[in-house]
């Protein structure tokens, strides 16, 4: 789950610097993330946690979902998503163990998807594109490079 995280102020678009340290850091506490585990990271810290949220008791039930398929979550508690560090990924673990009760964390999430203000597509493109270069320029040996990335093109050219 994903929390909003005050904005670092860099509006000017991609840092090659700071693209490559979140990706590092991404690979350093995930070694076996794939192009999509990415994505999906850089995807989070620029759309924050709207996309999976159609109303508060879809929200609700989701995240009951979540803390009822395991037993425990590993992982840090939190970390930053992307390079902009524009939200926070907040482990569900911190609510399976009572550190934060479960009407805090599904308010905190809620009120963070209503603070994304809605991009164009095309600006996503070319903030990918950029995010993509320096994925490529690191050459990681991916596993399932070639797929994941049709099917991310392909996702983008459909919206």
């Amino acid at each position: 789950m994903m929390l909003a995280a005050g904005c670092n102020g860099d509006d000017c678009g991609c840092a090659e610097r700071d693209i490559r340290l979140a990706v590092e850091r991404q690979m350093k506490s995930y070694p076996h993330s794939t192009l999509r585990d990415i994505y999906k990271n850089f995807f989070q810290d620029h759309f924050g946690p709207g996309h999976i949220i159609s109303d508060t008791a879809s929200a609700s039930a989701y995240l009951s979902k979540e803390l009822a398929s395991r037993e425990k979550f590993a992982g840090s508690y939190y970390e930053p998503t992307g390079y902009s560090g524009n939200f926070y990924r907040v482990n569900l673990s911190v609510v399976k163990e009572g550190i934060v009760p479960y009407g805090i964390y599904l308010d905190a999430f809620l009120r963070s998807a209503n603070v994304v203000k809605p991009t164009p597509i095309d600006e996503w493109k070319k903030e990918w594109q950029a995010v993509g270069t320096v994925v490529d320029e690191m050459d990681l040996q991916l596993q399932s490079y070639d797929e994941d990335k049709t099917e991310i093109d392909n996702l983008l050219q459909s919206g």
